[in-house]
């Protein structure tokens, strides 16, 4: 008894009224997506979705260490050149490279 239940419940006469064609299927796809509350569905789902990815890798940054301001020592003055003009010797022409 319980076969003859199970036969007539899953197993149709007619195998047009059980399957679809996807020239059938296609109408019915379009009218279930554009539906507003599936689109609004979908967009709560993704908005959740990346929420519980956001807090699952948050990780609070440490704080930064104030840096200390640096007062640079004021530049020194470049040397005044000697009087003469030449070198420390005193020779008043450059010397030649040692060979």
């Amino acid at each position: 008894m319980i076969v003859k239940i199970w036969a007539l419940v899953f197993l149709p006469e007619s195998a047009d009224n059980f399957f679809m064609s996807v020239s059938d299927v296609i109408p019915v796809a379009t009218r279930v997506l554009l539906n507003p509350y599936v689109i609004g569905a979908a967009i709560a789902v993704i908005l959740y979705i990346n929420f519980v990815y956001f807090v699952a890798k948050y990780r609070k940054k440490p704080p930064q260490p104030k840096r200390k301001k640096v007062i640079a020592a004021p530049a020194p003055a470049p040397a005044a050149p000697a009087e003469g003009g030449g070198d420390a010797s005193g020779g008043g022409e450059a010397a030649a490279p040692a060979e």
